[in-house]
């Protein structure tokens, strides 16, 4: 992380400077009623906002060095809510749906409201970020933050919110996706840049949040892209599969530097001379972005493309030479078809590269169904026939699975679409699939015929 430059501090003290001198404040402290803390904050709060969006926006890496400054007692409070509900959701999370790692910068904005004079007040705006920092936050950890709290009053307040509710992890994500959309569109992520191999593995799904969020954003790199460049630096570090996995985020980024991508060509180029194993640490990687995440990405393929030194030639290059074949002509032109298959025929059939262009084709094939219309339907018997073609080239069960999946999502839109069975789009319908769902594998006789069997509706029971 990086220290907090001098102009944001002059201007903090400015803030805070005034905050003290304010009619606001002797109000607040002659009175010390709700009303009058409600007006220091309406005055302050969003000239405090202003200076974080500003540090968020465009130096990123300050952004913990700016809130611990904001923690002192001379801002009596303002801010910290927000400070609070960002802490928690900068956790990284995992399959459970708890933090990964203990979040340190949470408990010190805890500890500083539960020593702040003006905690009756904070308290009324931070119950459902304290709520779900706990529920994210393990057990020990909780009860550990608790129990060091000497104020009973407070410590009460704190175990009040706890709930049980929380330790079913289905509640627990439905609750953080709905606390999350309270942040929707608000620069929050901050990151540590990884300085070494130990900091990378720990910190690179962190990383990618962050460097991504930032982009969709459309805001600069700039600020820390000397801590980027210089993971470039470090040998040990480009054989893992961490730092492919940063590399091919950081070619996705609309927003990055052509300095950052062309030392991203370089490591790739000089892994794929020098390391054996890169070509399949990458296609791992490659593999698992197709069936979890985004699925086909021309535009990432394009990226690739221009990274690969051409006189290498390595699978990687092969593998590109053939995505660039399937987005400028499709997948449907004969020449593409006969390009696969004599790709797929050059390589085990269960190897990984393989897997990924079975991917890539289901991919296409998932996507085409889902934009197309109802009305298409006639299109659709048409282009079976090519899927039928992939299904024959592949000769792959988890392929066709995929394939079969994405028609029969598309015909059972078909039949909430075409209600009458009488008609002659409905009969149609059922004439296509009784024939080629059967001759594809996706349906047998028996399969098909409970498709399309009319289900009654249950009559309600007479009293």
């Amino acid at each position: 992380m990086h220290e907090l430059d001098s102009q944001f501090k002059e201007r903090l003290e400015k803030i805070k400077s005034a905050i003290q001198d304010s009619e606001e404040l002797q109000n607040y402290l002659d009175n010390e009623e709700a009303e009058d803390y409600k007006a220091l904050q309406e005055k302050f709060e969003p000239e405090i906002a202003e200076l974080h969006k500003e540090v968020m926006d465009n130096h990123p890496l300050q952004a913990l060095s700016l809130e611990k400054e904001l923690l002192d007692a001379g801002f009596e409070g303002l801010f910290i809510p927000r400070m609070l509900g960002y802490s928690v959701l900068r956790g990284e999370l995992n399959e459970n749906i708890k933090y990964v790692r203990p979040q340190n910068h949470f408990r010190h904005i805890l500890t500083v409201i539960c020593d702040s004079a003006n905690f009756d007040f904070i308290k009324q705006r931070i119950g459902q970020s304290v709520q779900m920092g706990f529920a994210l936050s393990s057990d020990i950890w909780v009860t550990g933050f608790i129990a060091d709290i000497d104020n009973k009053k407070i410590r009460t307040y704190f175990q009040n919110l706890l709930s049980t509710r929380f330790r079913d992890p289905e509640i627990r994500i439905g609750a953080y996706r709905r606390y999350k959309k309270q942040f929707t569109n608000m620069n929050y992520l901050t990151v540590k840049i990884p300085s070494n191999k130990a900091e990378l593995t720990n910190g690179i799904n962190n990383l990618i949040r962050f460097l991504e969020s930032r982009d969709e954003m459309g805001l600069s790199h700039e600020s820390y892209e000397k801590e980027i460049l210089d993971l470039f630096e470090q040998d040990d570090l480009k054989a893992t599969r961490e730092f492919v996995r940063l590399c091919t985020t950081l070619l996705k980024l609309e927003h990055i530097s052509d300095k950052v991508k062309e030392a991203v060509a370089s490591s790739f180029n000089y892994l794929r001379k020098e390391h054996p194993r890169f070509n399949q640490i990458y296609f791992d990687l490659l593999e698992d972005k197709l069936e979890h995440l985004s699925g086909v990405d021309p535009e990432f393929d394009r990226q690739m493309a221009t990274v690969l030194d051409e006189s290498i030639k390595d699978d990687m290059l092969k593998f590109y030479h053939l995505m660039d074949i399937m987005h400028s002509k499709g997948y449907i032109h004969d020449d593409t078809i006969e390009d696969v298959r004599k790709f797929y025929n050059a390589h085990e059939g269960l190897s990984t590269i393989n897997q990924c262009l079975r991917l890539t084709v289901s991919g296409y094939f998932a996507k085409l169904l889902e934009n197309l219309e109802e009305g298409d339907f006639r299109e659709y018997f048409d282009l079976s026939k090519i899927f039928d073609i992939y299904i024959n080239l592949f000769s792959n069960e988890a392929f066709n699975q995929r394939v079969k999946r994405a028609n029969l999502a598309y015909i059972k839109r078909l039949l909430k679409h075409f209600t009458d069975k009488r008609s002659k789009d409905y009969q149609e319908i059922k004439k296509f699939v009784s024939i080629a769902f059967v001759d594809m594998g996706f349906l047998n006789d028996k399969e098909v015929i409970e498709l399309f069997k009319t289900r009654r509706k249950k009559k309600k029971k007479t009293a």
